[in-house]
């Protein structure tokens, strides 16, 4: 992305019949607030994914669209490293996987939520919790039985595991967990 670009030239390129120019915009950091906002509705799903995900996306547009009967856009807000505190508690609780996947993934969620996504049903939400840097040694300590070889991986490369935990996932059955305690 071009960092370089104002935020006078992001608005008028926004207006760009061509939806890859508009997708761009979205995702510049430097596109303004209120350009976020109205892209945010654009026809074209890539372009309202990208303004969702810009970490520019006001507060008040990442609250109405939580609640989005669109799974990936509840998911995009969830990705968003500046939706609140308060919302991502609120997506930790939703009912699809995908979204709660998108909590575990946001660099900024905290430990606490983190832990209780630890215990989804769902494993590609476990995959998140294990690689994320936020989550907890307790809680990488417990994912250490995870049934899914991913989840192992994860913990094991997670640099707030433990020795203690490393030494556990040295036997585990899934040799790619092993390896990646041997590296």
């Amino acid at each position: 992305h071009n960092n370089k670009t104002p935020s006078a030239t992001l608005d008028l390129l926004a207006l760009d019949p061509a939806s890859f120019v508009r997708s761009n915009v979205a995702g510049n950091i430097n596109t303004n607030p209120t350009t976020i906002v109205s892209l945010s509705s654009d026809t074209n799903t890539n372009v309202t994914y990208r303004a969702i995900s810009n970490p520019n996306c006001p507060t008040a547009t990442l609250n109405t669209l939580a609640s989005n009967s669109n799974t990936s856009v509840r998911a995009a807000v969830a990705k968003n490293p500046s939706t609140p505190l308060a919302l991502l508690d609120a997506l930790a609780l939703d009912t699809y996987s995908g979204v709660r996947a998108a909590v575990a993934s946001n660099p900024n969620s905290p430990a606490l939520i983190l832990n209780s996504l630890a215990s989804d049903p769902r494993q590609s939400v476990r995959e998140q919790v294990s690689s994320n840097p936020n989550t907890s040694a307790a809680t990488l300590n417990a994912l250490i039985s995870d049934s899914d070889s991913t989840v192992q991986v994860n913990v094991a490369a997670n640099p707030h595991s433990s020795t203690t935990t490393l030494v556990a996932l040295a036997g585990s059955v899934f040799y790619n967990a092993r390896s990646e305690v041997a590296s």
